[in-house]
This record gives structure tokens, sequence and C-alpha cells, in this order.
């Protein structure tokens, strides 16, 4: 759904001075950024966001990424602008672009400033605070289908972490589905939020292997018909 469309009391996930994630109200979103927004009024020009690009490129792109990159931003942008600006960029960079255009719309953030700080770095930041919360985390996986006489059908799969690191296996196809059953059995043992989540991304598992199951009996339908 379009940010633009939702009502002035939709929920909207934010982060905020250094605090996890939480979900608020829209209205409240101006409330807390306009408090840092006040407190920062004419410390940011063009010249500081260039400075700021700086650091972030050093930490971000120069360098690849580890479990201290988003310690040492915050930092570097503490040592050189005081924790105000700081809180402020982290803030930014870190939230989606729902609250980034929220934020512009409420003229807390100046786009001509901050959109491209925001398109660049944005994603790397994200990166990199999930690095630093969850050093063994993985971000991509790829899974190459090997078919060959000696072997028949195998899997072959590599993970990639947010340092980086890659590891890969090689499995045969029924190892999926034991992986596959343990993951969500694992998933009932979850009492926390977000467990709404965890059924909606359940409904759409069934669906997807409907589908697959669909594509399966077709294709073996078609076999027998030549």
């Amino acid at each position: 759904m379009n940010l633009l469309k939702k009502t002035l009391n939709s929920p909207i996930e934010i982060y905020y001075k250094g605090v996890e994630f939480m979900t608020l109200k829209k209205d409240k979103i101006y409330e807390i950024f306009s408090e840092v927004g006040k407190k920062i009024k004419g410390k940011i020009s063009k010249k500081e966001v260039m400075d700021i690009e700086q650091i972030l490129y050093k930490n971000l792109i120069s360098k690849p990424l580890n479990i201290l990159t988003f310690n040492d931003i915050n930092r570097d942008l503490e040592v050189k602008y005081g924790v105000d600006v700081k809180n402020f960029i982290i803030s930014i960079l870190i939230n989606s672009s729902e609250v980034f255009n929220e934020l512009v719309k409420g003229k807390i953030v100046n786009k001509k400033l901050f959109a491209g700080l925001y398109k660049k770095f944005s994603k790397l930041t994200i990166d990199a605070k999930s690095l630093y919360d969850y050093p063994e985390r993985w971000r991509l996986l790829t899974t190459d289908l090997i078919q060959s006489k000696e072997k028949g059908v195998t899997f072959r799969s590599r993970f990639v972490r947010y340092d980086n690191h890659i590891f890969s296996f090689e499995s045969l196809p029924q190892d999926y589905f034991i992986l596959i059953n343990h993951f969500i059995k694992k998933l009932n043992e979850v009492e926390a939020d977000p467990v709404d989540k965890f059924l909606a991304e359940i409904n759409k598992l069934k669906n997807t292997l409907v589908a697959i199951e669909n594509q399966i009996k077709t294709r073996q339908k078609d076999k027998k018909i030549r």
C-alpha cells in the first residue's frame, strides 16, 4: 500500500536514537523526530553532508563490512558532530523509504540535502547494523541444481553472511525436506511476536507448495500422454 494513502494513524515500523525497531502510529513519527530536528537545526549544511558522506564511504565502501562497522560509524559521527547529529543521521539511514518520505513530507528532513545520502548509504547501513546485531546471520542464499549420471540430482547451496564470508554444502533433494520440516517445527516453539508475521509466511509457503505440487503433477501427466 502506498504510504500516501495511509491514514494519519497508520502504524509504521521505525528505528530511532539507537532504540530497536518499534511500531508507532504515523503522527508519532513527527513528534519524536521533530525533537531531534530542532536540536540539529542549522548544524547540517551541504558541506557537512559531504563530510558525512566521506565518513560513510570510509566505513561502508572502502573496506569490507565487519562486526564493528556499525559501531565505527556511530563513533566517527559522534566525535565530529555530536550525539544529536549522529542520532539524526543514523535514524534517517536505517529507516525504510516509507519513513524517509514521511519525514520529507513533514519538512523534518530536507530532501535536497539528504536524498542522495539516503540512496547511496541506507542499505549498507542497514547491512552493517544487521551484522553488528547478528554476526552469523546470512544475507544471501543461492542454490544450483547439479545433475550427473554418477550422482544423480544434487543441490549445491552457498550462504553469504553480512561480513561476506561464504560457506557452501552439497546435498540430495530429500535432505532439503528434512531441513524444511526441521525449521517449520521450530517455528511452533516461538511464542513471542512476531507470530502473526510467521503465520503469514507459513500461508505463503503453503500456497507455494500447492503450486509446485500441481506443476509436478502436470509434468507427470504430460509424460504419460507422450
